[in-house]
């Protein structure tokens, strides 16, 4: 017989520790899904998970079903709470009379005997049916929920080396990218610098050209000529200078097995990333109409708000006097 309990201290306790045989078996549905009860082999394998139980559970659950199996929903029979048919039966009639006794009430005219068979004949009424509720479904539900939490947890523990090794993969691949950009435009930056210069000294060159032609016409007596040529040479280094597009380079820092795009700003990865929320919502109203969005209300809050401080209104908000009525128990 297997001991559960040793199983989820294997599971949850020593991480360091290899699961056992017996908690692998767990793991994969192989145990009997009464863990609380036994932990015992299943015998049905073929079941969905969840429903696998050993001989004894398997007959027991057989017997206590007997000719009713087939009025069992395929819900109850993955939480159980078809082991307790007559009790669903009941229920399902007591909720079908809500909807008549409702109709019935809803007919009257508003008045005090509308109110009085409304709490007697609805609002007490539906604390004890929905009492009986969780007295019927509760044992499955609690069962459910804890085996759900026990699997989840350990699902998570087997999940989190994977997790932060593809974070951590990710990371030294973004480093390098963001690195490779830099140097990227690093090389583009000197690249620029270098064709500014060459084309300067070139414009340079053609000004000092014409300089030169002009003072030779000058000396050769052609006043017309030189001061044409002057003027050239002006309108050459007055020209500017239209940079020289170096192409980027698409592949740079790109690597095999990931999909990459050009890094893009966001919020820091950290719970408080809008520490000054004045200077946020300041920002979002300086253009309203583009930035709404960023901001939803928080309906809670909103209406504790409201009601602590006894308002009746607030602009842009549609407040509305709402009767508070809770079961006291009492008659009369």
């Amino acid at each position: 017989m297997h001991n559960f309990r040793t199983q989820r201290q294997l599971a949850f306790d020593t991480a360091e520790a290899d699961l056992n045989a017996s908690a692998v078996a767990g793991l994969e549905g192989l145990l009997c899904c009464n863990y609380g009860e036994c932990g015992r082999d299943v015998v049905n394998k073929e079941a969905p998970i969840g429903q696998r139980f050993c001989a004894e559970h398997l007959k027991e659950r057989n017997g206590n079903q007997g000719a009713g199996v087939s009025m069992e929903t395929s819900t109850d029979r993955q939480t159980g709470a078809g082991d307790n048919l007559p009790a669903t039966r009941d229920l399902e009639q007591r909720a079908g009379s809500f909807a008549v006794t409702i109709a019935d009430i809803a007919s009257l005219t508003l008045s005090p005997h509308k109110a009085e068979r409304a709490s007697e004949e609805l609002i007490t009424p539906a604390a004890e049916y929905q009492r009986q509720v969780h007295e019927v479904f509760d044992p499955a539900v609690n069962k459910a929920f804890q085996a759900h939490r026990e699997m989840t947890a350990l699902r998570a523990k087997f999940l989190a080396p994977g997790e932060e090794a593809e974070r951590t993969g990710k990371r030294f691949v973004g480093e390098w990218q963001m690195e490779s950009q830099r140097r990227e435009d690093q090389k583009r930056r000197e690249q620029e610098a270098e064709q500014l210069r060459i084309q300067t000294e070139q414009r340079e060159a053609e000004a000092r050209a014409a300089e030169l032609r002009a003072a030779e016409a000058k000396a050769a007596g052609q006043t017309a000529a030189a001061t044409e040529l002057a003027q050239e040479a002006a309108e050459i280094r007055a020209e500017p200078i239209v940079p020289v597009a170096i192409p980027v380079n698409a592949s740079a820092g790109r690597v095999a097995g990931v999909a990459q795009s050009k890094p893009v700003y966001l919020l820091d990865d950290i719970e408080d990333a809008i520490p000054d929320i004045d200077s946020f919502l300041r920002w979002i109203v300086q253009n309203l109409d583009a930035r709404r969005h960023l901001v939803r209300p928080d309906r809670g809050a909103t209406n504790r708000f409201i009601r602590d401080m006894g308002l009746k209104q607030i602009p842009g908000c549609k407040v509305v006097l709402v009767p508070q009525v809770r079961r006291t128990g009492n008659r009369g």
